[in-house]
């Protein structure tokens, strides 16, 4: 059976030359490793119960409590006052 035949073309849909390009990026992604992306840091404002990205408010200091957990005093953008608040990720 020739290789142009229907039958062929329609059980190896890809070219030699694409499947082997196809196994040549499927090696790099595989060398590159797996794509880490970074944790949402995130802060909850006490008074009003609501929580904001860490980068969206105007942070005032930062601080570390006994355990090592991160305090972070922050105005917060509704109450409009400054509240302090753990740092957690979501």
């Amino acid at each position: 059976m020739s290789r142009t035949s229907s039958w062929y073309r329609f059980h190896n849909p890809m070219s030699p030359s694409a499947r082997r390009r196809g196994a040549l990026a499927r090696t790099i992604a595989a060398e590159a490793g797996p794509i880490i992306r970074e944790p949402e840091l995130r802060v909850t404002c006490p008074s009003c119960g609501d929580d904001y990205k860490n980068d969206r408010v105007k942070t005032s200091n930062i601080e570390e409590d006994i355990s090592g957990r991160d305090v972070v005093t922050f105005y917060c953008p509704f109450c409009e006052k400054e509240v302090q608040s753990f740092v957690f990720s979501k």
